[in-house]
């Protein structure tokens, strides 16, 4: 019975410990996030670069986790220590967490950052804090340390596979976050083009992936000149399963630097006719009049026949239509040029233009050439409403239509 107060009076003594520690580290980030709303008032931190805004978000967080640790470290050895470090671990661990969740929102699409967070990091976190405790944590962290592959004659542990494919990961959503960036800052300060905007943006995020690919051999520790097998077997693949791939890869970088087609294009390839909305490394990516997204492998852009309409130059419409004798021919001209120029669509530099094409014992017949910024459904809808805009000038008119 002696025992077990003393041992119910030591588990009292570490959870009031505890207690205090986390209030404590309460006080100091309520205390730290009320200062900081105080700086926010009188200095614009909106205005502040995004990660710049993250650390300022992440500063209570790790105050109180600091505060907390030290805490822990002053009731060192007495009975109110005993389970502070545990209340370290859980600070630590979601100071972190939030780190690594807006490090994420800042390199990552919204959507992806969330579902990174809930299906990989959370559950990483939860993992490694659950492992300190019950004590494996340490075995592990020996265990993943040893050299237990050979990977091109180098023998590497499973920690340094571990980080090399964090080096990856992290290299891909930065060099997509910097090519995003590269591509606003070259449209709004430089005023390039689209299509040398999207250049930049995918030298760019593929320099990031290749950058982060050969730090990560640097980190498995291999010489490359051990690898020339795998470059051999590869090369073999590349000729034979892969060759798709890499037709339309080279096909793709042919194309970037031709500028034959360029994004915000109007193409008609393969039957499907739109607005080039993305040039990927495979494939580009087309826009539909009826909003379809179509995927062409860039093979089919060099290999087939395409009808490509600029964006920096109009479409024409050719419209005909006869009509009988006149006794005032330049009238009649004048009427079908207003009628044609009515329409909304039509664009007033180039202005409409009427040609007499045919002349006969009953019949003049005329050609009528718009030019509109618009393909396919919607240019051939325009055609129609310009015919029905005709016929009703040339009925008004009391012309005769043959």
């Amino acid at each position: 019975m002696h025992w077990e107060t003393i041992a119910s009076r030591d588990m009292l003594l570490s959870l009031i410990g505890l207690m205090l520690q986390l209030f404590v580290a309460l006080v100091a980030y309520l205390a730290t996030h009320w200062l900081i709303k105080i700086c926010a008032h009188r200095c614009s931190i909106e205005a502040l670069h995004p990660f710049c805004k993250m650390l300022v978000s992440l500063f209570p967080a790790a105050v109180a986790s600091s505060l907390a640790h030290s805490f822990a470290l002053a009731f060192e050895g007495s009975e109110y220590g005993t389970w502070m470090p545990y209340g370290s671990v859980i600070l630590w661990a979601s100071l972190i967490y939030l780190t690594g969740a807006k490090t994420l929102q800042l390199v990552v699409p919204h959507e992806r950052a969330k579902g990174y967070e809930l299906t990989i990091w959370l559950p990483l976190i939860v993992l490694l804090t659950a492992m300190y405790f019950v004590g494996t944590l340490p075995e592990v962290g020996s265990f993943i340390s040893k050299p237990l592959l050979s990977i091109g004659g180098q023998r590497v542990s499973l920690l340094s596979v571990l980080f090399a494919i964090i080096i990856i990961f992290v290299s891909y959503c930065l060099g997509g976050a910097i090519s995003a960036r590269a591509h606003q800052i070259s449209l709004i300060r430089y005023g390039l083009d689209e299509h040398t905007a999207h250049i930049i943006m995918q030298v760019t995020k593929f320099g990031m992936l290749a950058l982060g690919a050969f730090v990560a051999i640097d980190v498995l520790g291999i010489n490359l000149s051990s690898l020339k097998f795998f470059a051999g077997a590869f090369g073999l693949g590349l000729g034979f399963g892969m060759q798709q791939i890499a037709n339309n890869l080279i096909s793709g970088v042919l194309l970037l630097a031709e500028r034959s087609i360029r994004v915000g294009d109007v193409v008609s390839v393969a039957g499907q006719v739109g607005r080039v909305e993305r040039m990927m490394a495979r494939a580009v990516v087309i826009r539909t009049q009826d909003h379809r997204q179509v995927i062409i492998p860039n093979m089919q852009l060099l290999t087939m026949p395409v009808v490509r309409w600029s964006k920096d130059n109009p479409s024409c419409i050719q419209l005909s239509i006869s009509t009988a004798h006149t006794e005032d021919l330049d009238s009649l001209q004048a009427l079908l040029q207003s009628a044609a120029g009515s329409h909304p669509m039509v664009l007033s530099e180039p202005s409409p233009r009427v040609r007499l094409t045919k002349l006969s014992g009953e019949t003049l017949s005329f050609e009528v050439l718009v030019w509109v910024n618009a393909i396919g459904e919607e240019m051939a809808q325009i055609e129609s409403e310009l015919y029905r805009r005709l016929y009703e000038a040339l009925k008004g008119a009391g012309i005769v239509i043959k």
